[in-house]
């Protein structure tokens, strides 16, 4: 999920089959964490590769690289995708670099959220997002989410429009590895409480052929979660 929160009160997980199940704290927890949940019917795993905008520790890495890979490999032992949360105030589009490495390695399908978050006040066409792009075009088991145009803008709600040209650039060069969502409930907007019937007036925009709409809303997603 989105990390460890600060100050949680393990006395009162009650149910710890339920309530910890996604914590681990070595590389056998992990493991275990990810067979735990694999039992349950759990169709992907997601990780936190980096603090999560609700965890509020103010950490980068909050599982080791070797942690995050034994989690990966439980997975991959049973043909579960993974997906990974790479998000804090200082990890941006343009700081992927250093995951890199690790990322590339894997020897399953790993999903980035929110195109690895650009800061879409700069060129869509700059280094900085270039940078994630060649990502995906050297690694076709690289996909993307395109989703939450809400938490990437800086000009706002209703059409969001500083973000369109980011994700209609990864929608058209990766039409086959791209995945949508609104992120409902949208936990923890401090701006504003989206509109889900605007967000849905996004895809259009950054998908704009009923084919690539078909790939990004049904194929995509049912290949990658659900056939295999």
């Amino acid at each position: 999920g989105h990390g460890d929160f600060p100050g949680s009160r393990e006395d009162l997980w009650q149910d710890a089959g339920v309530r910890q199940s996604g914590v681990c704290w070595d590389e056998g927890s992990c493991r275990d964490a990810v067979r735990l949940q694999l039992k349950r019917g759990s169709n992907v795993i997601k990780l936190m590769a980096s603090g999560g905008f609700s965890s509020g520790t103010g950490v980068l890495q909050q599982l080791t690289f070797e942690e995050m890979k034994a989690a990966v490999d439980a997975a991959h032992m049973r043909g579960v995708r993974v997906t990974t949360h790479a998000y804090a105030p200082a990890v941006e589009a343009q700081d992927l670099a250093e995951l890199r490495e690790f990322f590339t390695s894997l020897p399953t399908t790993v999903v980035v959220d929110h195109m690895g978050r650009p800061d879409v006040g700069k060129p869509v066409d700059g280094p900085e997002f270039e940078r994630f792009v060649k990502l995906m075009r050297e690694h076709p088991n690289v996909w993307s989410k395109v989703s939450c145009p809400e938490r990437l803008s800086t000009s706002g709600p209703p059409g969001y429009d500083d973000v369109v040209p980011f994700a209609k650039h990864v929608v058209g060069a990766f039409p086959d590895r791209v995945l949508w969502g609104t992120d409902w409930p949208h936990p923890d907007m401090k701006t504003h409480m989206p509109d889900d019937g605007k967000l849905v007036d996004f895809v259009p925009r950054i998908a704009t052929t009923p084919a690539l709409q078909q790939k990004l809303l049904v194929d995509n997603p049912m290949r990658l979660y659900w056939k295999g």
